[in-house]
């Protein structure tokens, strides 16, 4: 009894190292430790420090192995990807800046114009309410 309950102990404290998994992100960071909770946007993950929560969109691939051996073979295979998944990230990113750039300049452009048809309709308004008050003075001057 006393060897199986050794036995049981030492099963349970290894399960948890079977369980650990590594994340490697898009941005070449590899994170240890063990895969509490996902869904199909997160995955939480408990390190030896916290909990963190991280968007799937930013891991690039989940090991199920903490050997750094194993963690190096796979960044040495799959480095040519990452390359490429962080190139393509940056030059979404890119793309994003430069349309949000130019919707900003053409925002600014419209603006601009409001702008400068509002000063033509002051100029015109403070013209007529020029004329309007010589009227009146003049219909004054008539009155008296």
């Amino acid at each position: 009894m006393k060897y199986r309950v050794t036995y049981l102990a030492l099963l349970y404290l290894s399960l948890g190292q079977l369980a650990a998994e590594s994340l490697i992100m898009n941005s070449g960071r590899v994170i240890i430790g063990q895969v509490i909770d996902h869904d199909a946007s997160i995955i939480k993950i408990k390190t030896t420090k916290s909990v963190e929560t991280i968007s799937k969109k930013k891991v690039f691939k989940i090991l199920y192995t903490t050997d750094r051996r194993e963690i190096n073979k796979a960044l040495s295979r799959e480095r040519g990807n990452l390359i490429r998944r962080q190139r393509l990230s940056a030059s979404r990113n890119r793309e994003r800046r430069r349309i949000r750039n130019k919707e900003s300049s053409i925002a600014k452009e419209k603006t601009n114009s409001k702008i400068t048809r509002m000063n033509r309709k002051i100029i015109l308004l403070e013209q007529r309410l020029k004329r309007l008050t010589r009227k009146i003075e003049r219909l004054r001057k008539n009155l008296k």
